[in-house]
């Protein structure tokens, strides 16, 4: 489970406060899935970032789990992350000196080994499409299969929350259709919460409800 409750952001500028992010609430469960839209700057990654324990609040509390990693140290912070959260960011963020297979493994490579993670990692490769491709290197791969391989790697420790920050948006119509399809296929199959930040109406719409964040509020989208 996720909440998060009057969560706010503000930053220090020359000329004051600059807010950010504004109260903003969530409250979201298992299997369930979000779009978030808005211009460019509006602080959207900022709310990702807070969500997924990459940035810190003003104010308000983030819980995964019952869990505030917020009040956790910094290394008990870096263990929350690689065991709860994955992230899919709009550049596919992969080692180009390892293999498809390597690349799915890198977050099972710190904490407590994981003797069931290459058996996994085989399937969620397989899942997204590419078991015919595991010892490939990533500047062997399109655009589109590269991305697949970054979702296959955040969802291998099995998370409670999937955020996805323009997961489409370096991709092609095609190939975003693809990864849009696939990310909706392995919502129902993994039962993670998973929140998408698009500037894609077409991807936002497929993705339960649709929020757009407007002077760092949350509010209703009408597309």
């Amino acid at each position: 489970m996720l909440q998060a409750s009057n969560v706010s952001k503000t930053y220090d500028s020359p000329a004051g406060p600059l807010l950010i992010l504004d109260r903003v609430s969530l409250d979201l469960s298992s299997g369930q899935s979000l779009s978030i839209m808005g211009p460019s700057g509006c602080g959207k990654s900022t709310l990702l970032n807070i969500l997924g324990v990459l940035d810190v609040p003003s104010s308000g509390a983030v819980r995964v789990n019952g869990v505030e990693p917020h009040k956790l140290n910094a290394a008990q912070q870096a263990a929350f992350r690689n065991q709860h959260i994955g992230f899919v960011f709009q550049d596919h963020c992969l080692l180009p000196q390892l293999s498809v297979l390597e690349n799915v493994l890198t977050p099972v490579l710190v904490g407590q080994p994981d003797a069931q993670a290459p058996a996994r990692a085989r399937r969620l490769l397989e899942e997204v499409g590419l078991s015919a491709r595991l010892d490939h290197r990533p500047g062997q791969l399109s655009g589109g299969e590269r991305q697949r391989v970054a979702i296959a790697r955040a969802l291998i420790r099995q998370p409670t929350l999937l955020l996805c920050d323009e997961p489409t948006g370096n991709l092609d119509h095609r190939s975003g259709t693809a990864v849009c399809d696939l990310l909706a296929s392995l919502l129902t199959e993994h039962q993670t919460i998973m929140i998408i930040v698009t500037h894609s109406p077409e991807m936002a719409r497929r993705f339960g409800d649709v929020l757009r964040l407007e002077d760092g509020r949350l509010c209703a989208s009408s597309i």
